[in-house]
Protein backbone atom coordinates (compact mmCIF):
# COMPACT_ATOMS: atom_id res chain seq x y z
CA UNK A 1 0.00 0.00 0.00
CA UNK A 2 1.64 3.28 -1.02
CA UNK A 3 0.24 6.05 1.02
CA UNK A 4 1.51 8.76 -0.92
CA UNK A 5 -0.45 7.42 -3.77
CA UNK A 6 -4.31 8.17 -4.18
CA UNK A 7 -6.34 5.01 -2.69
CA UNK A 8 -8.76 3.06 -5.14
CA UNK A 9 -12.27 2.80 -4.19
CA UNK A 10 -12.46 -0.57 -4.14
CA UNK A 11 -9.29 -1.28 -1.66
CA UNK A 12 -9.18 -2.09 1.92
CA UNK A 13 -8.99 0.81 3.68
CA UNK A 14 -5.77 1.22 5.16
CA UNK A 15 -6.80 1.95 8.49
CA UNK A 16 -7.39 -1.84 8.99
CA UNK A 17 -10.89 -1.62 9.84
CA UNK A 18 -11.39 -4.50 7.30
CA UNK A 19 -13.84 -2.38 5.05
CA UNK A 20 -13.69 -1.28 1.76
CA UNK A 21 -11.98 2.53 0.97
CA UNK A 22 -15.21 3.97 -0.52
CA UNK A 23 -17.06 2.96 2.72
CA UNK A 24 -14.76 3.42 5.08
CA UNK A 25 -12.53 6.91 5.44
CA UNK A 26 -13.39 7.44 1.70
CA UNK A 27 -16.81 8.90 3.52
CA UNK A 28 -14.76 11.31 5.17
CA UNK A 29 -13.39 13.58 2.73
CA UNK A 30 -16.29 15.06 2.40
CA UNK A 31 -18.55 17.20 4.96
CA UNK A 32 -20.91 15.13 6.89
CA UNK A 33 -23.54 17.88 6.83
CA UNK A 34 -24.82 20.86 5.23
CA UNK A 35 -24.74 24.72 6.85
CA UNK A 36 -27.56 24.81 9.26
CA UNK A 37 -28.50 21.23 9.07
CA UNK A 38 -31.23 20.32 11.63
CA UNK A 39 -29.27 18.35 14.46
CA UNK A 40 -31.28 15.03 15.95
CA UNK A 41 -33.44 15.52 19.76
CA UNK A 42 -31.09 16.28 22.27
CA UNK A 43 -30.99 13.47 25.45
CA UNK A 44 -30.11 13.44 29.16
CA UNK A 45 -26.29 13.06 28.22
CA UNK A 46 -25.78 14.11 24.67
CA UNK A 47 -25.95 17.92 22.88
CA UNK A 48 -25.81 17.33 19.15
CA UNK A 49 -23.52 19.75 17.52
CA UNK A 50 -23.98 18.50 14.32
CA UNK A 51 -26.11 15.43 12.53
CA UNK A 52 -23.14 13.60 13.54
CA UNK A 53 -21.31 14.89 16.17
CA UNK A 54 -22.67 14.64 19.92
CA UNK A 55 -20.57 16.18 23.04
CA UNK A 56 -21.36 15.20 26.60
CA UNK A 57 -23.34 17.59 28.73
CA UNK A 58 -20.81 17.43 31.38
CA UNK A 59 -18.25 18.53 29.34
CA UNK A 60 -19.97 21.87 28.73
CA UNK A 61 -19.37 23.79 32.08
CA UNK A 62 -15.50 22.37 31.50
CA UNK A 63 -15.25 24.07 27.54
CA UNK A 64 -17.74 27.48 28.35
CA UNK A 65 -16.74 28.81 32.30
CA UNK A 66 -19.08 31.82 33.08
CA UNK A 67 -17.09 35.00 31.77
CA UNK A 68 -15.58 33.02 28.92
CA UNK A 69 -12.97 35.74 27.02
CA UNK A 70 -13.60 36.25 23.27
CA UNK A 71 -10.49 34.66 21.12
CA UNK A 72 -10.57 34.95 17.21
CA UNK A 73 -8.16 32.54 15.97
CA UNK A 74 -4.86 34.46 14.67
CA UNK A 75 -4.85 36.33 11.18
CA UNK A 76 -1.68 35.04 9.95
CA UNK A 77 0.01 31.67 10.61
CA UNK A 78 1.31 30.97 13.77
CA UNK A 79 2.02 28.17 16.42
CA UNK A 80 -0.34 27.86 18.97
CA UNK A 81 1.24 27.81 22.00
CA UNK A 82 1.38 24.56 23.91
CA UNK A 83 -0.67 24.57 27.45
CA UNK A 84 1.42 22.33 29.62
CA UNK A 85 0.17 20.68 33.16
CA UNK A 86 2.57 21.66 36.29
CA UNK A 87 2.74 17.89 36.64
CA UNK A 88 4.89 18.33 32.78
CA UNK A 89 6.63 21.20 34.33
CA UNK A 90 7.71 18.78 37.87
CA UNK A 91 8.76 16.29 35.54
CA UNK A 92 11.34 18.35 33.95
CA UNK A 93 13.00 18.94 36.93
CA UNK A 94 13.35 15.07 37.89
CA UNK A 95 16.68 13.94 38.22
CA UNK A 96 18.06 10.51 39.36
CA UNK A 97 21.39 9.10 39.91
CA UNK A 98 20.81 5.62 39.76
CA UNK A 99 21.11 4.29 36.08
CA UNK A 100 18.62 3.73 33.93
CA UNK A 101 16.05 0.53 33.92
CA UNK A 102 16.71 -2.21 31.21
CA UNK A 103 13.53 -2.06 29.19
CA UNK A 104 12.52 -5.74 30.45
CA UNK A 105 12.67 -4.44 34.32
CA UNK A 106 11.15 -0.81 33.11
CA UNK A 107 8.15 -3.20 31.53
CA UNK A 108 7.72 -5.39 34.57
CA UNK A 109 7.34 -2.71 36.79
CA UNK A 110 4.74 -1.37 34.46
CA UNK A 111 2.42 -4.27 34.30
CA UNK A 112 2.90 -4.82 37.98
CA UNK A 113 1.41 -0.80 38.73
CA UNK A 114 -0.87 -1.93 36.56
CA UNK A 115 -2.09 -4.89 38.18
CA UNK A 116 -2.68 -2.63 41.06
CA UNK A 117 -4.21 -0.23 39.20
CA UNK A 118 -6.90 -2.37 37.83
CA UNK A 119 -8.28 -2.95 41.16
CA UNK A 120 -8.82 0.60 41.28
CA UNK A 121 -12.60 0.95 43.13
CA UNK A 122 -15.12 1.71 40.39
CA UNK A 123 -15.76 5.36 41.68
CA UNK A 124 -15.62 8.89 40.52
CA UNK A 125 -13.48 10.25 43.14
CA UNK A 126 -9.45 11.18 42.57
CA UNK A 127 -6.91 8.54 43.42
CA UNK A 128 -5.20 8.54 46.87
CA UNK A 129 -1.90 11.06 46.35
CA UNK A 130 0.25 7.82 47.03
CA UNK A 131 -1.15 6.32 43.76
CA UNK A 132 -0.94 9.00 41.18
CA UNK A 133 3.02 9.69 42.38
CA UNK A 134 3.61 5.51 41.62
CA UNK A 135 2.39 6.41 38.31
CA UNK A 136 4.42 9.43 37.72
CA UNK A 137 7.21 7.51 39.09
CA UNK A 138 7.06 4.66 36.60
CA UNK A 139 6.38 6.83 33.51
CA UNK A 140 9.86 8.70 34.28
CA UNK A 141 11.92 5.31 34.67
CA UNK A 142 10.34 4.36 31.16
CA UNK A 143 11.31 7.83 30.15
CA UNK A 144 15.10 7.51 31.37
CA UNK A 145 15.20 3.80 29.86
CA UNK A 146 13.45 5.37 26.58
CA UNK A 147 16.42 7.97 26.50
CA UNK A 148 19.19 4.90 27.15
CA UNK A 149 18.38 3.18 24.53
CA UNK A 150 19.68 5.52 21.96
CA UNK A 151 23.35 5.02 23.82
CA UNK A 152 23.28 1.60 22.94
CA UNK A 153 26.19 0.24 20.89
CA UNK A 154 24.98 -1.27 18.24
CA UNK A 155 21.74 0.84 18.51
CA UNK A 156 19.02 -0.95 18.92
CA UNK A 157 15.83 -0.13 16.38
CA UNK A 158 13.18 1.95 18.48
CA UNK A 159 9.88 3.68 16.81
CA UNK A 160 7.81 5.95 17.81
CA UNK A 161 4.19 6.98 17.13
CA UNK A 162 1.15 8.46 18.86
CA UNK A 163 -1.80 6.64 16.83
CA UNK A 164 -1.84 3.43 16.65
CA UNK A 165 -2.26 0.51 19.02
CA UNK A 166 0.90 -0.50 20.14
CA UNK A 167 0.02 -4.42 19.56
CA UNK A 168 -1.19 -3.21 16.00
CA UNK A 169 2.23 -1.05 15.87
CA UNK A 170 4.82 -3.35 16.51
CA UNK A 171 2.66 -5.92 14.33
CA UNK A 172 2.60 -3.68 11.51
CA UNK A 173 5.99 -2.65 11.63
CA UNK A 174 6.88 -6.33 10.67
CA UNK A 175 9.12 -7.20 13.73
CA UNK A 176 11.86 -4.82 12.39
CA UNK A 177 11.45 -2.69 15.69
CA UNK A 178 13.34 -3.75 18.90
CA UNK A 179 11.22 -1.34 21.21
CA UNK A 180 8.13 0.56 19.94
CA UNK A 181 7.48 3.81 22.46
CA UNK A 182 4.00 4.92 22.87
CA UNK A 183 2.51 7.79 24.82
CA UNK A 184 1.52 7.05 28.40
CA UNK A 185 -2.01 7.62 29.09
CA UNK A 186 -2.23 7.07 32.64
CA UNK A 187 -0.14 9.98 33.51
CA UNK A 188 -2.36 12.28 31.00
CA UNK A 189 -5.21 10.89 33.08
CA UNK A 190 -3.23 11.49 36.40
CA UNK A 191 -2.52 15.12 35.13
CA UNK A 192 -6.01 16.04 33.96
CA UNK A 193 -7.24 14.25 37.87
CA UNK A 194 -9.16 11.17 36.39
CA UNK A 195 -11.29 8.99 38.66
CA UNK A 196 -10.38 6.38 40.35
CA UNK A 197 -12.87 4.77 37.45
CA UNK A 198 -10.87 6.02 34.47
CA UNK A 199 -7.37 5.13 35.72
CA UNK A 200 -9.07 1.48 36.41
CA UNK A 201 -10.22 1.42 33.01
CA UNK A 202 -7.19 2.08 30.82
CA UNK A 203 -4.73 0.15 33.33
CA UNK A 204 -7.02 -3.14 32.54
CA UNK A 205 -6.82 -1.99 28.67
CA UNK A 206 -3.28 -1.92 28.99
CA UNK A 207 -2.77 -5.11 30.37
CA UNK A 208 -3.21 -6.66 27.39
CA UNK A 209 -0.17 -5.74 26.39
CA UNK A 210 1.41 -7.52 29.36
CA UNK A 211 3.72 -9.94 27.56
CA UNK A 212 5.20 -7.13 25.47
CA UNK A 213 5.68 -4.86 28.30
CA UNK A 214 7.22 -7.41 30.57
CA UNK A 215 9.90 -8.10 26.87
CA UNK A 216 10.56 -4.73 27.39
CA UNK A 217 9.12 -4.59 23.42
CA UNK A 218 6.69 -1.51 24.64
CA UNK A 219 7.61 1.25 26.21
CA UNK A 220 5.02 4.16 27.70
CA UNK A 221 6.84 7.37 28.12
CA UNK A 222 5.41 10.68 28.84
CA UNK A 223 5.43 12.70 25.53
CA UNK A 224 3.56 16.11 27.15
CA UNK A 225 7.60 15.83 28.87
CA UNK A 226 9.14 15.74 25.99
CA UNK A 227 7.37 18.73 24.51
CA UNK A 228 7.90 21.00 27.62
CA UNK A 229 11.57 19.92 27.54
CA UNK A 230 11.73 21.48 23.46
CA UNK A 231 9.28 23.35 23.73
CA UNK A 232 11.56 27.00 22.53
CA UNK A 233 12.90 24.59 19.88
CA UNK A 234 9.41 23.27 18.44
CA UNK A 235 7.83 26.93 18.82
CA UNK A 236 10.72 27.87 15.85
CA UNK A 237 10.41 24.61 14.31
CA UNK A 238 6.86 25.02 13.44
CA UNK A 239 7.54 28.65 12.49
CA UNK A 240 9.95 27.28 10.14
CA UNK A 241 7.46 25.20 8.70
CA UNK A 242 4.97 27.19 8.64
CA UNK A 243 7.00 29.53 5.97
CA UNK A 244 7.19 26.88 4.26
CA UNK A 245 4.66 27.71 1.01
CA UNK A 246 4.72 24.43 -0.42
CA UNK A 247 4.14 22.48 2.72
CA UNK A 248 1.23 24.95 3.65
CA UNK A 249 -0.67 24.95 0.38
CA UNK A 250 -0.98 21.23 0.49
CA UNK A 251 -1.91 21.05 4.10
CA UNK A 252 -5.01 23.17 3.23
CA UNK A 253 -6.14 20.97 -0.06
CA UNK A 254 -6.42 18.03 2.35
CA UNK A 255 -9.28 19.71 4.63
CA UNK A 256 -12.69 19.06 5.10
CA UNK A 257 -14.62 21.79 6.40
CA UNK A 258 -17.82 20.97 8.00
CA UNK A 259 -20.05 23.83 9.11
CA UNK A 260 -21.15 25.99 10.50
CA UNK A 261 -23.53 23.48 11.94
CA UNK A 262 -26.77 24.43 13.43
CA UNK A 263 -25.56 25.28 16.78
CA UNK A 264 -22.38 27.63 15.48
CA UNK A 265 -19.76 24.62 15.16
CA UNK A 266 -16.82 24.39 12.73
CA UNK A 267 -15.31 21.14 12.19
CA UNK A 268 -12.32 20.80 10.49
CA UNK A 269 -10.32 17.33 9.19
CA UNK A 270 -7.90 16.13 7.13
CA UNK A 271 -8.46 13.72 4.53
CA UNK A 272 -6.95 10.65 5.55
CA UNK A 273 -5.69 11.58 9.14
CA UNK A 274 -7.17 9.81 12.29
CA UNK A 275 -10.81 11.12 12.15
CA UNK A 276 -12.04 10.56 15.40
CA UNK A 277 -10.26 13.98 16.44
CA UNK A 278 -10.94 16.81 13.98
CA UNK A 279 -10.53 20.45 15.28
CA UNK A 280 -13.52 21.71 16.38
CA UNK A 281 -14.32 25.59 16.48
CA UNK A 282 -17.76 27.36 17.97
CA UNK A 283 -18.53 30.41 16.84
CA UNK A 284 -18.44 33.24 19.68
CA UNK A 285 -20.46 36.33 19.80
CA UNK A 286 -20.79 39.02 22.30
CA UNK A 287 -22.87 38.35 25.25
CA UNK A 288 -24.52 41.84 26.38
CA UNK A 289 -24.41 42.33 30.08
CA UNK A 290 -27.75 42.38 31.96
CA UNK A 291 -29.13 46.32 32.62
CA UNK A 292 -28.80 45.54 36.44
CA UNK A 293 -25.25 43.47 35.92
CA UNK A 294 -22.68 44.89 39.00
CA UNK A 295 -19.83 44.76 37.11
CA UNK A 296 -21.32 45.43 33.23
CA UNK A 297 -18.36 42.91 31.81
CA UNK A 298 -19.10 41.62 28.33
CA UNK A 299 -18.85 37.74 28.09
CA UNK A 300 -18.83 35.63 25.11
CA UNK A 301 -21.91 33.08 24.15
CA UNK A 302 -20.97 29.94 22.69
CA UNK A 303 -23.33 27.61 20.80
CA UNK A 304 -25.50 29.89 19.35
CA UNK A 305 -28.21 28.78 16.77
CA UNK A 306 -26.69 29.06 13.19
CA UNK A 307 -28.50 32.38 11.41
CA UNK A 308 -28.54 32.27 7.66
CA UNK A 309 -27.96 35.96 7.20
CA UNK A 310 -24.92 36.23 9.39
CA UNK A 311 -21.60 35.84 7.03
CA UNK A 312 -19.29 33.28 8.58
CA UNK A 313 -16.84 32.79 5.82
CA UNK A 314 -14.22 35.37 7.67
CA UNK A 315 -14.76 33.50 10.85
CA UNK A 316 -14.56 29.83 8.45
CA UNK A 317 -10.79 31.29 7.03
CA UNK A 318 -9.57 32.10 10.12
CA UNK A 319 -10.61 28.82 11.40
CA UNK A 320 -8.63 26.95 8.45
CA UNK A 321 -5.87 29.00 8.92
CA UNK A 322 -5.52 27.97 12.71
CA UNK A 323 -6.43 23.79 11.38
CA UNK A 324 -3.38 24.23 9.02
CA UNK A 325 -1.25 25.53 11.70
CA UNK A 326 -2.27 22.85 14.58
CA UNK A 327 -1.71 20.15 11.59
CA UNK A 328 1.72 21.62 11.12
CA UNK A 329 2.64 21.98 14.79
CA UNK A 330 1.21 18.08 15.68
CA UNK A 331 3.82 16.85 13.43
CA UNK A 332 6.84 19.04 13.86
CA UNK A 333 6.23 18.35 17.67
CA UNK A 334 5.88 14.87 17.21
CA UNK A 335 9.45 14.47 15.08
CA UNK A 336 10.58 16.61 17.83
CA UNK A 337 9.45 14.17 20.97
CA UNK A 338 11.57 11.80 18.80
CA UNK A 339 14.60 12.95 18.17
CA UNK A 340 14.79 13.87 21.70
CA UNK A 341 14.45 10.42 22.75
CA UNK A 342 16.40 8.82 20.31
CA UNK A 343 13.72 7.52 18.08
CA UNK A 344 12.65 6.69 14.65
CA UNK A 345 9.12 8.73 14.12
CA UNK A 346 6.83 6.62 12.19
CA UNK A 347 3.56 8.15 10.29
CA UNK A 348 0.57 5.70 10.49
CA UNK A 349 -1.42 7.60 8.60
CA UNK A 350 -1.47 8.73 4.77
CA UNK A 351 -2.05 12.46 5.64
CA UNK A 352 0.87 12.33 8.01
CA UNK A 353 3.10 10.30 5.40
CA UNK A 354 2.38 12.79 3.11
CA UNK A 355 2.81 16.11 4.92
CA UNK A 356 6.23 14.45 5.92
CA UNK A 357 7.51 14.33 1.87
CA UNK A 358 6.32 17.36 1.61
CA UNK A 359 7.88 18.81 4.61
CA UNK A 360 11.17 17.09 3.25
CA UNK A 361 10.77 16.09 -0.51
CA UNK A 362 14.50 14.69 -0.39
CA UNK A 363 14.30 12.89 3.04
CA UNK A 364 14.65 9.32 2.95
CA UNK A 365 12.29 7.04 5.11
CA UNK A 366 13.22 5.03 7.60
CA UNK A 367 13.32 1.21 8.13
CA UNK A 368 9.95 1.49 10.42
CA UNK A 369 8.34 4.29 7.68
CA UNK A 370 8.50 1.57 4.79
CA UNK A 371 7.22 -1.21 6.42
CA UNK A 372 4.42 -0.21 8.33
CA UNK A 373 3.17 -0.05 5.11
CA UNK A 374 3.78 -3.20 3.68
CA UNK A 375 0.62 -5.71 4.11
CA UNK A 376 1.77 -8.79 5.71
CA UNK A 377 -1.30 -10.31 6.85
CA UNK A 378 0.72 -13.26 8.74
CA UNK A 379 2.14 -10.99 11.27
CA UNK A 380 -0.95 -8.89 11.77
CA UNK A 381 -3.99 -9.62 14.29
CA UNK A 382 -1.47 -12.00 16.81
CA UNK A 383 -2.23 -11.86 20.75
CA UNK A 384 -0.07 -10.19 23.06
CA UNK A 385 1.61 -13.53 24.25
CA UNK A 386 1.87 -14.96 20.60
CA UNK A 387 3.63 -11.83 19.23
CA UNK A 388 6.43 -11.79 22.35
CA UNK A 389 6.94 -15.60 22.00
CA UNK A 390 7.81 -14.80 18.10
CA UNK A 391 9.74 -11.84 19.27
CA UNK A 392 11.61 -13.59 22.02
CA UNK A 393 13.56 -16.18 18.86
CA UNK A 394 16.01 -13.79 18.31
CA UNK A 395 17.65 -15.89 15.73
CA UNK A 396 15.14 -16.23 13.44
CA UNK A 397 13.95 -12.62 13.78
CA UNK A 398 17.56 -11.28 12.90
CA UNK A 399 17.85 -13.25 10.34
CA UNK A 400 14.12 -12.19 9.24
CA UNK A 401 15.62 -8.69 9.60
CA UNK A 402 18.29 -9.34 7.24
CA UNK A 403 16.12 -10.58 4.77
CA UNK A 404 13.92 -7.30 5.08
CA UNK A 405 17.14 -4.85 5.39
CA UNK A 406 18.78 -6.65 2.00
CA UNK A 407 15.31 -6.08 0.36
CA UNK A 408 15.27 -2.35 1.06
CA UNK A 409 18.84 -1.62 0.37
CA UNK A 410 17.90 -2.03 -3.40
CA UNK A 411 15.70 0.81 -3.79
CA UNK A 412 15.76 4.47 -2.35
CA UNK A 413 12.28 4.81 -3.65
CA UNK A 414 9.84 5.19 -0.32
CA UNK A 415 7.17 3.09 -3.29
CA UNK A 416 10.05 0.62 -4.03
CA UNK A 417 10.65 -0.21 -0.62
CA UNK A 418 7.42 -1.11 0.32
CA UNK A 419 7.07 -3.41 -2.19
CA UNK A 420 11.05 -4.86 -2.17
CA UNK A 421 9.46 -5.30 1.32
CA UNK A 422 6.34 -7.01 0.70
CA UNK A 423 8.25 -9.12 -1.92
CA UNK A 424 10.92 -10.20 0.60
CA UNK A 425 7.89 -11.27 3.12
CA UNK A 426 6.09 -12.83 0.47
CA UNK A 427 8.94 -15.14 -0.10
CA UNK A 428 9.68 -15.79 3.30
CA UNK A 429 6.18 -16.93 3.78
CA UNK A 430 5.97 -18.92 0.33
CA UNK A 431 9.17 -20.69 2.04
CA UNK A 432 7.25 -21.04 5.64
CA UNK A 433 5.66 -23.50 3.83
CA UNK A 434 7.27 -25.48 2.35
CA UNK A 435 8.73 -25.47 6.05
CA UNK A 436 5.69 -27.15 7.26
CA UNK A 437 5.82 -29.75 4.51
CA UNK A 438 9.21 -30.42 4.73
CA UNK A 439 9.26 -30.82 8.88
CA UNK A 440 6.24 -32.79 8.84
CA UNK A 441 8.39 -35.00 6.86
CA UNK A 442 11.12 -35.06 8.87
CA UNK A 443 9.08 -35.83 11.17
CA UNK A 444 7.63 -39.21 10.28
CA UNK A 445 10.99 -40.26 8.55
CA UNK A 446 13.81 -38.41 10.73
CA UNK A 447 11.66 -38.58 14.30
CA UNK A 448 8.82 -40.89 14.16
CA UNK A 449 10.45 -44.13 12.85
CA UNK A 450 14.15 -43.85 14.08
CA UNK A 451 12.06 -43.45 17.51
CA UNK A 452 9.69 -46.65 16.62
CA UNK A 453 13.19 -48.76 15.51
CA UNK A 454 14.66 -47.50 18.60
CA UNK A 455 12.49 -48.63 21.07
CA UNK A 456 11.70 -52.28 18.94
CA UNK A 457 15.84 -52.30 19.20
CA UNK A 458 15.46 -51.82 23.41
CA UNK A 459 13.09 -54.43 23.39
CA UNK A 460 14.88 -56.64 21.33
CA UNK A 461 18.37 -55.94 22.96
CA UNK A 462 16.81 -56.52 26.52
CA UNK A 463 16.54 -60.29 25.85
CA UNK A 464 20.82 -59.76 25.38
CA UNK A 465 20.79 -58.45 29.13
CA UNK A 466 21.99 -54.51 29.71
CA UNK A 467 24.43 -54.37 27.23
CA UNK A 468 22.29 -54.96 24.58
CA UNK A 469 19.96 -52.68 25.92
CA UNK A 470 22.42 -49.60 26.27
CA UNK A 471 23.40 -50.66 22.58
CA UNK A 472 20.11 -50.03 21.29
CA UNK A 473 19.45 -47.05 23.51
CA UNK A 474 22.70 -45.38 21.51
CA UNK A 475 21.47 -46.61 18.37
CA UNK A 476 18.43 -44.74 18.66
CA UNK A 477 20.15 -41.85 19.76
CA UNK A 478 22.04 -41.51 17.12
CA UNK A 479 19.41 -42.14 14.65
CA UNK A 480 17.25 -39.25 16.19
CA UNK A 481 20.01 -36.94 16.69
CA UNK A 482 19.89 -35.24 12.56
CA UNK A 483 16.56 -35.20 13.46
CA UNK A 484 16.80 -32.70 15.99
CA UNK A 485 19.30 -30.88 14.57
CA UNK A 486 17.63 -30.17 11.77
CA UNK A 487 15.14 -28.86 13.29
CA UNK A 488 16.82 -26.63 15.59
CA UNK A 489 18.52 -25.44 12.07
CA UNK A 490 14.89 -24.53 11.16
CA UNK A 491 13.61 -22.54 14.01
CA UNK A 492 16.37 -20.21 13.55
CA UNK A 493 15.66 -19.03 10.17
CA UNK A 494 12.81 -16.22 9.14
CA UNK A 495 10.39 -19.08 7.82
CA UNK A 496 10.07 -20.17 11.55
CA UNK A 497 8.96 -16.53 12.34
CA UNK A 498 6.03 -17.09 9.46
CA UNK A 499 4.96 -20.73 10.80
CA UNK A 500 4.53 -20.16 13.97
CA UNK A 501 2.51 -16.99 13.58
CA UNK A 502 0.23 -19.45 11.42
CA UNK A 503 -0.06 -22.35 13.47
CA UNK A 504 -1.19 -19.85 16.27
CA UNK A 505 -3.40 -18.05 14.44
CA UNK A 506 -5.16 -21.22 13.48
CA UNK A 507 -5.27 -22.74 17.21
CA UNK A 508 -6.92 -19.24 17.97
CA UNK A 509 -9.42 -19.55 15.51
Amino acid sequence: MDPLAPFDRQEHCWCGSGKTYRLCHKQLSKAQSVPGEPVPADNEGKLFLSPKVSMDRALIPKLFPAGTPLRLPPENLSPTPTRYSALDEGLSTFKSDEAPLSPQDAGGHRVFLLERLAELPETDEAVHPEIAESIVHTSLLAWQTAQSLAKLEPKPTVLWNEDLDPLVFISRTILLSDHVLTPDRLITLVANAATSREIAKTARAELQYRHLSESGRILMVPSGLGRFLNDEMLQESTRRDLSNARLVDFVASQLVVEGPTARDALFIRAIDDVAKNPFMWFHGRIQKPEDDAEDGRFSTRFLGDYDAQYDYSAWIAQCTREAVSRYVQRTTERLGVSELIGAEYVATTPFEARLLRHRSPDANAGIGSASVWAEIPTLTDLHSRDLAKLLDNDEAVEDFRERIRLAMATSSEFLGQIQAVQSAAAGIESAAKKLERNMKTNRVYSGILPALAGGLGVVIGSTAGPLGTAGALLAGAAGLTPYFGTRKTQMREAPYLFLTAQRRKRKRR
